[in-house]
């Protein structure tokens, strides 16, 4: 599972927001995530990939989450960032009442090669 967090830092290079696990406390704008396999069938395996991204202000949760999408979504056939294919499959909005902060969620499907 480091090849995801690989792909993540390397997607998240040019955004100057901290990436932490979705477990850390979140006090500042940052991105948070946990990922884990759907399927594997010892060739290719699906990743589920739920990004969150905690800011102050909607207008800049929306200028990352434009970022992520094209560093991650491929186009068509297209391999990426040493995986497959990689499509967003699901999101929304939600206010952390503890923090105050803003959480922009993001769900992605990740396939990559195994073998």
């Amino acid at each position: 599972m480091n090849e995801v967090i690989k792909i993540l830092t390397n997607a998240m290079s040019a955004i100057s927001v901290p990436v932490i696990p979705l477990s850390a406390d979140i006090t500042e704008d940052s991105l948070s995530y946990r990922f884990y396999t759907t399927s594997h069938d010892g060739v290719k395996e699906q990743i589920r990939l739920e990004i969150r991204i905690n800011t102050k202000k909607i207008s800049r949760a929306e200028e990352i989450k434009a970022l992520l999408l094209s560093t991650l979504v491929t186009k068509g056939d297209e391999p990426r960032n040493g995986y497959l294919s990689c499509e967003v499959n699901g999101g929304g909005q939600i206010v952390d009442e503890e923090t105050g902060l803003m959480q922009t969620i993001v769900y992605f499907s990740i396939n990559r090669k195994v073998r």
